[in-house]
């Protein structure tokens, strides 16, 4: 049960938090329902904790008439860890190829995780300041705006009941809820998220390593 608390506590989808964590491996599939029609994809993330240390990193494919891929590399370091407080520094780093040459990008964020609750927990991960580089522009390199930081956030609630987990959040600017529960060793994460015509569900199945 304290294994499967400490996977389930992990609360954010693509950036680094503050929330204590197990290393884990997560294979999962589910699509992008669009207003041109669904995507299948595929995602593969993980994550390695080491004492206040972790970095986790995620691959995802959407399939279409082309590929369009988000890679994602983060790191934190926990300054505060108390068992009903967190608060860690982070640095992120995301690839995105889009379907035209023109929608490829690279970006670097410096942010803030802060997390906290025992039954109840809460949990924020901030993008305070970040570049972006485009490769189809040569040399071209911009500062990210103040919108699109907080664009580039996640905030959630969730609430704990035995090998249970809900949380409900923002995944940047999309409503998301996730539904957890530990299986053995491993851990059955669903997840949905909605904005207009853009909507995203994913299954994944994950254990500790």
């Amino acid at each position: 049960m304290i294994f499967a608390l400490s996977f389930l506590s992990s609360p954010t989808y693509n950036l680094p938090h503050a929330a204590n964590m197990d290393s884990h491996i997560q294979l999962g599939s589910g699509a992008a329902f669009l207003r041109a029609g669904p995507l299948p994809s595929a995602r593969l993330a993980g994550a390695y904790s080491q004492g206040a240390f972790a970095v986790n990193a995620s691959y995802t494919g959407y399939f279409g008439q082309d590929l369009e891929s988000f890679s994602v590399l983060g790191f934190r370091y926990q300054l505060i860890k108390k068992e009903t407080f967190q608060l860690a520094p982070t640095i992120m780093l995301a690839d995105h190829h889009g379907i035209s040459a023109y929608d490829a990008r690279t970006t670097g964020r410096l942010g803030l995780a802060l997390s906290g609750g025992k039954t109840w927990m809460w949990d924020v991960s901030l993008s305070l300041v970040g570049v972006q580089w485009f490769p189809v522009r040569p040399s071209e390199f911009q500062l990210m705006s103040p919108l699109d930081c907080m664009l580039a956030s996640e905030f959630g609630v969730s609430r704990t009941l035995g090998a249970h987990q809900i949380r409900l959040g923002l995944l940047g600017p999309m409503p998301s809820i996730s539904y957890k529960v530990g299986i053995g060793k491993g851990q059955l994460r669903v997840t949905g998220a909605t904005l207009g015509d853009q909507n995203i569900l994913q299954v994944e199945l994950g254990t500790k390593l």
